[in-house]
């Protein structure tokens, strides 16, 4: 059972834990919004999403891999859906706050799938030739830009700053 003393010293540090907490919490979104806001995920959403189906197209014409299957299809398509998800999620996201969870989803899947052929290459020694390591660099930096943006979506869509809705 408490004393009445610790009871009064306990009401007298709780606010000053709130208002520290308060304090811990407006710091982190003020240096959030100033370093990585929406508008800057956004845009890095839009430059991801027009750069990997771009990149993946070159690969593919460059190298000469088409899908020889049907189940090899879903996987040539990865980076024209990764693409896809990034620029409904950015537009979704200036025109309202649930549209930032719909960009978190695109950076989420963007991650997922560059986890995966990231490190499938890389545990592949006969696909470490000088073309290849190129294009395991590629990989490997947008995996870390994907990660990046996925944080930055996160933080945003747990922000409470309002979004700019564009359009009537």
């Amino acid at each position: 059972m408490r004393s009445a003393r610790s009871r009064g010293a306990i009401s007298e540090i709780a606010p000053t834990l709130r208002e520290a907490s308060e304090v811990n919490e407006n710091v982190l979104e003020e240096r959030y919004d100033a370093s990585v806001g929406i508008d800057t995920n956004r845009r890095a959403a839009v430059a991801f999403g027009i750069a990997v189906p771009v990149l993946q197209t070159c690969r593919t014409v460059c190298f000469g891999h088409m899908p020889e299957t049907w189940g090899e299809w879903p996987i040539a398509m990865d980076a024209y859906v990764t693409g896809a998800l990034l620029l409904v999620g950015a537009w979704a996201a200036s025109r309202h706050a649930q549209g930032r969870a719909l960009l978190s989803v695109g950076w989420g899947f963007s991650c997922g799938i560059l986890y995966r052929s990231f490190f499938e290459q890389l545990a592949d020694p006969s696909r470490h030739a000088r073309a290849h390591l190129l294009v395991l660099g590629f990989k490997g930096i947008l995996l870390l830009a994907a990660m990046a943006g996925l944080a930055g979506a996160i933080l945003s869509a747990t922000s409470k700053s309002e979004v700019k809705t564009v359009g009537p």
